[in-house]
């Protein structure tokens, strides 16, 4: 198996684990967690969060594959490891403020789910297309 085609496969592998756990594993924990929440303490949960949300995808969009030697294993899977914990904390995050902002009263939901998708989308598919990106112009 080349180089080129393990790292591919990695890209992939990591991103499905994210999304299982993700899905499976943080959503009804993070669902639990934010009924327990008082409703005065909402505000200061999604500003927080919003710095947070910030931070990880700042940290996801500028760590890229191609400043990392992906023939150095070591460097390889800490570049991953490294996306694979900021797109864990920005799915933690988004479900926080979904879970959070349905809770309250009156609030219209479903925009927030949407945009919320969007932007995992966009994360994804960077990521991808980083992957892509690290092998051009290599021989692998």
């Amino acid at each position: 198996m080349t180089l080129r085609t393990k790292f591919y496969c990695e890209v992939a592998i990591k991103n499905a684990v994210v999304l299982i756990l993700s899905l499976w594993l943080f959503a009804p924990w993070v669902i639990r967690s934010q009924r327990e929440l008082p409703s005065q303490l909402q505000g200061p949960v999604l500003s927080m969060m919003g710095f947070l949300m910030a931070a990880a995808i700042i940290g996801a969009f500028e760590l890229t594959y191609s400043r990392t030697d992906l023939s150095v294993w070591y460097q390889r899977y800490l570049a991953h490891i490294t996306k694979f914990l900021l797109y864990l904390g920005v799915i933690l995050l988004i479900m926080i403020a979904i879970t959070a902002m349905g809770a309250t009263p009156g609030y219209f939901n479903d925009p927030i789910a949407f945009a919320s998708i969007l932007v995992l989308a966009a994360l994804i598919l960077h990521d991808v297309w980083d992957a892509i990106r690290a092998f051009s112009g290599r021989d692998a």
